[in-house]
């Protein structure tokens, strides 16, 4: 095996692992605006609830794909002129946007089954997440999901059957 050919293998392996564990993405504040325009258009931009958020937010989405890792909440600041706001511990500030990148160790398990959600589930998964369903032990990549404001949730589609889960509790 040559040096460079060595070098393509460590290279392909590095840029799997890089996308597969992600959280790197910040991107600029016109990539940011075509996520955010994106999300609305498909009515998956929701008003911030969480009183602990309102202070410095007033909008929020959830963004996934291959090229972020496990995904990241984007907000929108209260006053989108304003960009000295400040963020919230763990947000990265970009323009009039904070994100906030989550890795596997954030998501609860999938455990609870839930009824057919109207929503629409517009992403894959990009990590395979274990269940406690005796049916079915695993929730494999590519498993339809997204964010569910009015549950509060990831819905999750395997088959016929959904399933949701959390952000963890942080100690």
């Amino acid at each position: 095996m040559t040096y460079y050919s060595k070098y393509l293998k460590y290279k392909n392996k590095y840029l799997e692992l890089k996308n597969m564990i992600g959280g790197a993405f910040s991107g600029n504040e016109v990539e940011l605006d075509k996520l955010w325009k994106a999300r609305n258009d498909t009515g998956k931009v929701f008003e911030v609830t969480y009183c602990g958020f309102k202070p410095f937010y007033s909008q929020y989405c959830w963004i996934s794909g291959t090229s972020y890792g496990v995904g990241f909440f984007l907000y929108r600041f209260n006053n989108a002129t304003n960009t000295t706001s400040s963020v919230m511990t763990g947000h990265v500030k970009n323009g009039k946007y904070a994100l906030w990148h989550l890795n596997e160790s954030d998501i609860m398990l999938p455990l609870d089954r839930c009824e057919k959600v109207c929503e629409n589930l517009l992403y894959k998964t990009t990590i395979s997440l274990p269940t406690t369903d005796s049916e079915l032990k695993v929730l494999p990549t590519d498993t339809s999901f997204d964010w569910s404001h009015v549950q509060n949730s990831w819905i999750y589609q395997s088959g016929q059957k959904f399933f949701k889960t959390g952000l963890k509790q942080k100690k």
